[in-house]
């Protein structure tokens, strides 16, 4: 579902996929329960009967070596039929030795942390998206600053009847980003620890993806529950399709 918000950038107003006029295969291989080596591997040998250009897959199968790796030994048929796998990097980080996929042949990727950044009228003081309150009905936007900054914005506050501030929805901060985001997993892998992964860092962080309708993405006081078809999610399985 992710892949086909990101590829073909089906939400509202001027935003497009990465790839609009992309042909995507989908194969359904996990269930409530869980996923199974059988079904993966089914599913793979689908798409690889299919004729498909790439496989993008964010899951595997930890603790087994590469000769008996069923995910593993069908992605390396994969590759020497010339498509490429690509696939997430977890999301056990900050800690090293936390990478959940180690397949070589796969490319691996890392989440990227993303700002949203909102300009201000105070000079030296910018203030980063980080939580949203809902208060007596209405939706206040709220930010966390430094305790360096509060002064200034206090100051500003007392001096101003009337202080506001103005925001720009279309910028994005440069810092952190694009530094890999907290939650990304780290090499070396535990099973192969001379093999360095990820490979390729691309955005994951607050990502705009499609969403099951009938999930709760948010609430209001304790009995209002709200849907949508898109939710802001974050993790490496928002980067891998990026870049796929």
């Amino acid at each position: 579902m992710f892949v086909v918000h990101l590829f073909f950038g089906y939400a509202k107003a001027t935003a497009r996929g990465v790839a609009p006029r992309a042909r995507l295969a989908i194969y359904k291989v996990t269930w409530e329960e869980g996923h199974y080596a059988s079904d993966v591997l089914a599913g793979m040998d689908q798409a690889i009967e299919d004729g498909v250009d790439l496989i993008s897959i964010y899951l595997g199968f930890n603790g087994a070596p590469l000769y008996e790796d069923p995910v593993a030994i069908a992605s390396f048929a994969a590759m020497e039929k010339g498509l490429v796998v690509s696939t997430s990097a977890g999301n056990q980080g900050p800690a090293p030795w936390s990478l959940h996929n180690r397949i070589p042949w796969w490319t691996l990727f890392p989440a990227s942390a993303t700002v949203h950044k909102c300009s201000s009228l105070l000079p030296q003081v910018t203030f980063y998206l980080q939580l949203n309150q809902v208060a007596r009905g209405l939706c206040i936007s709220c930010h966390l600053i430094s305790p360096k900054d509060a002064p200034a914005v206090i100051k500003y506050v007392e001096s101003n009847p009337y202080p506001f501030v103005s925001m720009k929805f279309q910028e994005t901060g440069t810092k952190p980003a694009p530094a890999a985001a907290f939650y990304s997993s780290r090499d070396p892998s535990p099973n192969y620890p001379g093999l360095l992964k990820p490979d390729i860092m691309s955005p994951g962080s607050l990502i705009l993806a499609a969403w099951i309708p009938n999930e709760i993405v948010g609430q209001i006081g304790t009995n209002v529950y709200l849907s949508n078809n898109y939710n802001m999610v974050s993790g490496t399985s928002m980067a891998t399709p990026h870049v796929s």
